[in-house]
């Protein structure tokens, strides 16, 4: 099943609490569908919408394309698993 396809899935039947083990941070932003649109808005192929100055999908919430909030949840979520990140 596709990062897109279990992303949708989420959003369709709601969910109380969600899991992010074993999800790479460097992948996260496929979980957020609203951000795809926004992407190719990016400067940087490796962007990861957290501190670069170009960012499509910090555009999108600065004119209010994307909830700011559900943006500090991607800011938080990929802070944490970056943490997490096993060498």
């Amino acid at each position: 099943m596709s990062l897109q396809t279990i992303a949708l899935l989420l959003i369709l039947r709601g969910f109380s609490s969600f899991d992010v083990e074993g999800i790479n941070y460097k992948e996260l932003d496929k979980f957020f569908i609203e951000f795809i649109p926004y992407i190719q808005g990016c400067e940087y192929r490796s962007c990861t919408h957290v501190k670069e100055l170009n960012c499509g999908v910090k555009k999108a919430v600065n004119k209010r394309k994307i909830d700011k909030g559900r943006y500090e949840r991607y800011v938080s979520l990929f802070e944490k698993l970056k943490g997490e990140k096993k060498w």
